[in-house]
């Protein structure tokens, strides 16, 4: 008790406080003060605090869910070409490609009769080409640095087999560098071998493959020797042997045998990216899938990944400002030779040389040691661990980092296991930027306001207590005898008209003092009235002077109308405050109640977004099946190709039998007519044997006419006559024969001209198929179209529903912040409401008679 008797004691002795309390115009000032800057300052300040706080939630946000949909897309792409590789692989026309590549790839120089002198030759030529044409483009892709020799180095590791296909496909290639694919097999005159034929055969099927789905290469590799017997773009590291040769420490290499050594039907392996020699050092990953006849592995597809399908998806910099960046970090190395780098081109590649110290600008960041990313994101990162925080990234600079793991393979050994971070920045400076804007103007706009609220509060209290002060200090110096004293008429009102009347009543009074005694009574009553109006100073004006019927009592009854006056005017602040605490009780309630409402719509909206959200995730699964079923419907269209080409080879083989079928027809009549002319010779024989026959009965009856002088010339005609019926007799078997010949002849033309209108019809009914399957390939090519536009259709709904998803969520987190605001209103409302009861407190400090309205 003591202790805030003495806190009071000190706080009614202070000079701030006397200064105050000293006077109406000082009560009126710094009330009015604290009524309007206190809400001014304190407003200012939430507002400010409010807009800088959802700014920095919002940009947050914005990051984590830009963050969420580039791993997404990274996912879908990583699974579609997992599902490409696994789904290749098993093709049945794959698996032909594998065993004829693998059949005849070792046959290709018996087959050309090639000696030893041309592997010399081609050898030389073939380090010429790796020296210069492969040498110059390396150089020129990565300046200062120079691998020609090390290829030249690789090409003493290959053996006659690899140099005969290496020349052949690419020093003799025609094509430029870097189109090499397009040769489909080299002139007869270099190999005519069974490899060249079954290259020309399957490559345009490739490498279309290869292009339509943008792979940068597509590997056909014997799983036995590692020999790399197929490439689509034939590169250095076509024909060499993947467990031995120069390039099996690649992670091309690694991929094969992690692939081959855990093979089983289905099996997808995966290689992260490193820097690869034969493609000129550029980053390369690798993908594949093994390649089973039967039950037998026979070889491994893979793939080599192009790093621009990455770089891509993380470039698209929508909603990151002028300074936001998303990139993706993964290891590379083992032990203290690892550092995490990027897998994709920072937007910053230009300026790290300088903020880096580097001493030569950079051309790339991917995969580069000279700019590891060594940041709490990365960390926390390879830790399977998200989050979203300020940081210092890879430059040094702070910025508003969200971060969360990326699973690209999963295997079940540890080591083989590919994991990545995806990272969205924002430089703080930038998010910053406009709150620092904000809390300029404000500031301005509090300056600005405040020095309003003391020009008017002076103007107010000086014009509100400068009438009642010169009527003080006149009354000051009548009371010390200096009657000539007047009061200064400043204002129009009733104050003003009173220190009128003083000034006309003084003059008045001073006429009728004439004497001392007088002078002495009148000073007396002007000590009187001023004791009696003393306590007005200090703010009591329940006090009233008395009415005299002296000189002092027009005084005093103007003194009187004073007070009343000023009563009604503390009494109107009174009324004042308490309106203002009615009304910021009111808004309270309707902020409290909007409070609630936002609240609500923050819960639904939230609710909305989650919908949102699976529909979202339910139209990107639906653009993967459409994916899946574009490639499905691509191969039904190249196996109704394939149909159709049979089909087609089946109609020629028809026509080839009709044409043989009408031969031989045509060959079965003309030995018909043939028959029938020896029919007509065997008639002509039995008429000279009939006649023959006749002749002999002739000449025996001129015999016997003889007597015994034609009994001779009757054995003759005996014996004619026998041969004539004998004659007669082979005569008729020849021409029963040539009629059965006749009669299975016309069966045999009637067969063939049947089995000819079937072959008609058969060939018809090929021509109709190969038709059909024409139509069936246009089908499958238009459906194959039509699945494409639908899945970029439904991948763009996709990205709309996930934006849409996006929308809502920051819809609602403003939602919530307008609620959160709606709140602080409230609470700052209240403030508001007491700091009324505070100046109705102050004003309390007037005591007024209780009557007084």
């Amino acid at each position: 008790m003591s202790t805030a008797k003495t806190i009071g004691s000190r706080f009614a002795n202070n000079k701030l406080t006397k200064w105050v309390s000293g006077s109406i115009r000082n009560k009126l000032l710094v009330t009015m003060l604290v009524a309007a800057l206190v809400p001014l300052i304190a407003v200012s300040m939430f507002i400010n605090s409010f807009a800088s706080n959802s700014l920095m939630e919002q940009t947050f946000d914005r990051m984590t869910a830009v963050r969420t949909i580039k791993q997404q897309q990274l996912n879908n792409y990583l699974s579609t070409i997992k599902g490409q590789a696994a789904t290749f692989a098993e093709d049945r026309m794959i698996v032909e490609a594998m065993e004829d590549f693998r059949t005849s790839f070792s046959k290709s120089r018996l087959e050309n009769e090639t000696t030893s002198a041309d592997i010399a030759r081609m050898r030389d030529e073939l380090k010429n080409y790796y020296s210069n044409q492969f040498g110059t483009e390396f150089e020129k892709r990565n300046p200062g640095k120079s691998k020609g020799q090390d290829a030249v180095r690789n090409l003493g590791m290959l053996d006659d087999d690899s140099v005969f296909h290496q020349y052949n496909f690419i020093e003799a290639n025609k094509h430029e560098l870097g189109k090499k694919n397009q040769l489909l097999r080299p002139a007869a005159s270099l190999d005519k071998s069974k490899y060249s034929e079954l290259h020309a055969q399957f490559h345009p099927v490739i490498d279309s493959y290869r292009d339509k789905f943008g792979y940068y290469d597509v590997f056909l590799v014997d799983a036995t020797s590692g020999r790399i017997v197929y490439t689509a773009f034939k590169e250095l590291d076509f024909t060499t042997s993947l467990k031995d040769g120069p390039y099996a420490s690649t992670n091309l290499g690694r991929c094969f045998r992690m692939i081959r050594d855990k093979a089983t039907p289905g099996f997808v392996g995966m290689v992260d990216y490193e820097a690869y020699l034969p493609s000129y050092n550029d980053a390369a990953g690798f993908i594949g899938s093994p390649i089973y006849s039967g039950s037998q592995l026979i070889g491994v597809l893979l793939f080599q990944i192009p790093i621009d399908k990455i770089e891509a998806v993380m470039a698209e910099r929508t909603g990151l400002g002028e300074t936001g960046e998303t990139y993706a970090v993964g290891p590379m190395g083992q032990g203290d030779a690892r550092k995490n780098l990027f897998r994709n081109r920072s937007r910053f590649t230009d300026d790290l040389h300088k903020s880096l110290k580097l001493a030569e600008p950079l051309k790339t960041t991917i995969i580069n040691p000279l700019v590891p990313v060594d940041t709490l994101a990365t960390q926390e990162g390879l830790k399977g661990l998200s989050g979203t925080k300020v940081i210092n990234d890879y430059r040094g600079e702070p910025v508003l980092s969200s971060w969360s793991p990326l699973k690209v393979y999963e295997a079940a050994d540890e080591k083989d296991a590919i994991n990545w971070v995806t990272i969205s920045e924002m430089d703080l400076a930038e998010v910053r930027q406009p709150t620092n804007w904000m809390t300029r103007a404000t500031l301005l706009a509090v300056l600005i306001g405040t020095l309003l609220v003391i020009g008017v509060a002076f103007w107010f209290s000086n014009s509100a207590t400068k009438q009642t002060t010169n009527i003080n200090n006149m009354l000051a110096k009548i009371s010390q005898g200096d009657y000539t004293s007047r009061a200064t008429v400043s204002t129009q009102d009733e104050l003003g008209q009173m220190a009128g009347s003083l000034n006309k009543m003084l003059d008045k009074t001073l006429l009728l003092v004439q004497s001392e005694k007088e002078r002495d009574q009148m000073q007396m009553a002007f000590m009187k009235l001023m004791e009696e109006v003393s306590d007005v100073a200090n703010g009591d004006l329940t006090v009233e002077a008395e009415v005299t019927a002296d000189m002092t009592g027009a005084i005093a009854d103007s003194f009187n109308y004073m007070i009343v006056q000023l009563r009604k005017v503390i009494n109107s602040v009174k009324d004042s405050t308490e309106q203002v605490t009615t009304t910021a009780e009111e808004i309270r309630s309707a902020t409290e109640h909007l409070s609630n409402g936002s609240e609500s719509q923050a819960s639904q909206l939230l609710e909305t977004s989650s919908a949102l959200g699976q529909m979202a995730v339910s139209i990107q699964q639906v653009a993967e099946n459409v994916t899946e079923s574009s490639t499905v419907a691509e191969q039904a269209r190249a196996n109704a190709q394939v149909g159709s080409q049979a089909v087609q080879r089946t109609i020629s083989g028809m026509n080839r039998i009709r044409e043989q079928v009408q031969e031989s027809s045509k060959r079965f009549k003309r030995l018909g007519e043939s028959s029938q002319a020896v029919g007509e010779i065997v008639q002509l024989i039995s008429d000279i044997a009939d006649r023959t026959s006749i002749l002999a009965l002739n000449a025996s009856i001129q015999a016997a006419m003889a007597g015994d002088a034609g009994r001779g010339f009757a054995v003759v005609a005996e014996e004619v006559e026998r041969l004539a019926e004998r004659a007669n007799s082979a005569t008729n078997d020849i021409a029963s024969l040539i009629k059965t010949i006749q009669t299975e002849s016309a069966e045999a033309i009637a067969a063939m001209e049947e089995s000819t209108r079937e072959v008609v019809s058969g060939s018809q009914l090929a021509q109709e198929a190969g038709s059909a399957l024409g139509e069936i390939e246009s089908v499958s090519e238009r459906l194959a179209q039509l699945i494409t536009e639908i899945s970029s259709a439904t991948t763009q709904q996709a990205r709309g529903a996930e934006a849409l998803s996006l929308s809502m969520t920051e819809i609602s987190a403003v939602t919530q912040h307008t609620a959160a605001g709606t709140r602080q209103a409230a609470v700052s409302v209240s403030r508001l409401a007491t700091m009324a009861q505070e100046l109705r407190g102050s004003v309390e400090a007037f005591k007024v008679p209780a009557t007084t309205a």
